[in-house]
């Protein structure tokens, strides 16, 4: 809605932007959650033979399909980067300012005039990219400046709430996994010890969760055995 009333602010309304894309960093990955996060007439960020006579929808299960290692983005020079997307992501991870593809490469023409990539920072760290596409001009207007700006914030906020909820949800699940490890920890020592002659009480309590600790006794015509161990280094 936001591109939609910029593109009738403009003077020349075919000048407008024509396509907007959504990345968003997952740990290391980044990538396009959905098509729902497609608008317009977009293209993957890769160099591909006839690209330029794909259909809209195959162009964006592409889109949903390319995904970016950051790290492994990170780690290269710039020289030594051979994808195109990659190159444009390793420019933006370094300056963390937005990137124009101007002129695009032979491989977009008929698709797109221009490209720019928008960086969404949160705390100093990369959280997700916003591309921008234009078909008829090479120009990005002030009035698109501004609802591009107004679509950073928001997506700011976004993420943060994304990920705070993906953190959370983890945290359960974890949390979750070692309840079940602590309950199978516990049923495997004995209730309770039963040796004639004798009162035995026990007890185990671990530092964390679940620890390395065990104790189990047996009995035998040569007498009664109790063993205790730990192998955790509590």
């Amino acid at each position: 809605d936001s591109i939609k009333e910029a593109a009738d602010n403009l003077v020349f309304s075919d000048n407008r932007i024509t396509g907007a894309v959504v990345y968003r960093r997952t740990g290391d990955m980044l990538r396009v959650d959905s098509e729902d996060l497609i608008y317009g007439n977009c293209s993957p960020l890769s160099k591909m033979k006839y690209m330029n006579i794909l259909k809209e929808k195959k162009r964006n299960e592409l889109i949903v399909k390319t995904t970016f290692n950051l790290s492994e983005i990170a780690s290269k020079s710039i020289d030594d980067i051979q994808v195109f997307g990659e190159q444009l992501i390793k420019k933006i991870l370094e300056t963390k300012q937005p990137v124009t593809v101007d002129p695009v490469p032979s491989e977009f023409r008929g698709l797109q005039r221009l490209i720019i990539l928008y960086p969404v920072i949160n705390e100093d760290e990369l959280s997700g990219i916003f591309v921008v596409f234009k078909h008829s001009t090479n120009r990005i207007f002030p009035v698109e400046e501004r609802t591009v700006e107004t679509i950073i914030e928001d997506l700011k906020v976004v993420f943060s709430l994304i990920n705070g909820k993906e953190v959370q949800a983890e945290r359960n699940r974890l949390q979750g996994e070692m309840k079940t490890a602590e309950n199978i920890q516990t049923s495997i020592v004995p209730k309770e010890i039963i040796l004639e002659g004798y009162d035995c009480a026990h007890s185990m309590i671990t530092a964390t969760e679940v620890g390395g600790d065990v104790y189990d006794f047996a009995t035998s015509p040569q007498g009664y055995f109790l063993g205790i161990g730990d192998v955790s280094g509590h």
